[in-house]
């Protein structure tokens, strides 16, 4: 609870507590707080009051407001402070703000395995080829890690990951020819025209 302590003046040793939101002050009696002394303005300042700390604003009272003996039309409080109005001295406390970062679980990571023979391995099974690839959480899965949903037989079935649920498409191995040098072409043809 945000408090607002007198520490000269008529009610000096006296708290008020300032309630969540907007709290004007001054003499004037549509104030919330209303302090009679001629040293503060009818309406002196302004406390907005959050769970962050205290916007301080000044009104354009007459004698100023002075937070630890510097005169400020506007600031941020967020820790025990002496505040001066006219000619009265506070103390205003607020306690500390507690500001709770949820924690966010970590996604596992994705990681590329791949066989001997440079093709892509299964995410569980290592030693195994994977023949389907998620789309979605881009893992790459063996004929067992997937689920097949559609007619027995039917090739017109659609794969999911048992992982994500994501769709899986099957993974495509094309075998790549060596192309021969020219002096190899060359060669075959002066084979052929001799035979």
């Amino acid at each position: 609870m945000v408090q607002l302590i007198f520490k000269s003046g008529p009610h000096n040793g006296s708290a008020m507590a300032l309630r969540p939101g907007l709290n004007r002050i001054g003499r004037n009696p549509a104030n919330d707080i209303r302090i009679e002394e001629p040293s503060i303005s009818g309406f002196h300042c302004e406390m907005h009051v959050s769970p962050l700390g205290v916007a301080f604003r000044d009104v354009g009272s007459s004698n100023g407001s002075f937070i630890e003996g510097r005169r400020v039309d506007k600031a941020i409080i967020s820790s025990v402070k002496t505040i001066r109005l006219g000619a009265i001295d506070f103390d205003l406390y607020v306690p500390a703000a507690h500001v709770a970062v949820p924690e966010q679980k970590k996604e596992q990571e994705v990681f590329a395995n791949f066989l001997p023979d440079g093709s892509q391995a299964c995410q569980t099974h290592a030693g195994v080829a994977a023949n389907f690839h998620c789309v979605k959480c881009e893992r790459t899965w063996c004929n067992e890690c997937v689920r097949r949903t559609g007619l027995v037989g039917s090739p017109n079935a659609t794969y999911s990951c048992l992982q994500c649920g994501g769709l899986c498409q099957k993974i495509e191995v094309s075998v790549r020819k060596e192309k021969k040098s020219l002096f190899d072409q060359i060669a075959g043809k002066l084979r052929k025209f001799r035979n």
